[in-house]
């Protein structure tokens, strides 16, 4: 159980910091922020996480199938309200 546990962790870590990496390097080229905004930015980033950790942990503690179905949902719906948002023509 450890090793598994480990193993999550590095991968949470990396897919943490490749995160980072492509939206520094998107909101570099494609907004054209310089690197003081954009450090404040992952700041923001960054900040945000901690309430998104620890109310995803309440809603995880009663068991994972709402709030991964409720995650889905709502991803969904936000990807389809924003469709006409995104520039250019799919």
């Amino acid at each position: 159980m450890f090793l598994a546990s480990s193993l999550t962790n590095v991968l949470l870590i990396a897919a943490w910091f490749c995160t980072y990496s492509y939206f520094a390097d998107f909101l570099g080229k494609v907004k054209g922020m310089n690197e003081e905004r954009i450090s404040y930015m992952l700041l923001v980033f960054g900040l945000a996480g901690i309430p998104a950790n620890w109310i995803a942990g309440r809603l995880l503690e009663g068991g994972f199938h709402k709030p991964l179905l409720s995650f889905y949902a709502g991803l969904c719906s936000f990807l389809l309200s924003a469709w006409p948002l995104a520039e250019g023509s799919w």
